[in-house]
């Protein structure tokens, strides 16, 4: 991960358009940065990198909500509930009544947009 804090390459995007092949080899070693008109316009990383840093911001964000609810436990703002087979149960009842709830709203609207369609 500390690759990412490294000083990277820095290519203007002209010249990515005329040595691609060069850029998108060198990063398997390092990310580059793109420049337009002297400023930076982005950044490339390769794809393995790019995913193992979503991962860890993945594993970051759940670190977090973990450590939240244990704060919320500690204080009082929340409370264990037990979850029962039943519990469950009523829970999925509810998610499934919601997700059709939404389709059917989702295809009045697509309906009404079609009959307010002006004909070309």
């Amino acid at each position: 991960m500390r690759d990412v804090y490294k000083t990277p390459p820095t290519i203007p995007v002209s010249e990515l358009r005329k040595h691609s092949d060069t850029v998108f080899d060198q990063l398997t070693q390092t990310h580059v940065l793109l420049t337009r008109q002297g400023r930076a316009a982005g950044v490339l990383v390769h794809p393995t990198v790019w995913n193992r840093l979503l991962e860890s911001l993945d594993n970051l964000e759940a670190t977090v909500w973990a450590l939240e609810a244990e704060v919320d436990l500690a204080t009082g703002k929340s409370e264990l509930v037990e979850v029962t087979k039943e519990t469950m149960q009523e829970w999925l009842r509810a998610a499934d009544a919601d997700a059709a709830h939404a389709e059917a709203e989702s295809e009045a609207k697509t309906k009404k947009a079609r009959i307010n369609a002006v004909p070309a």
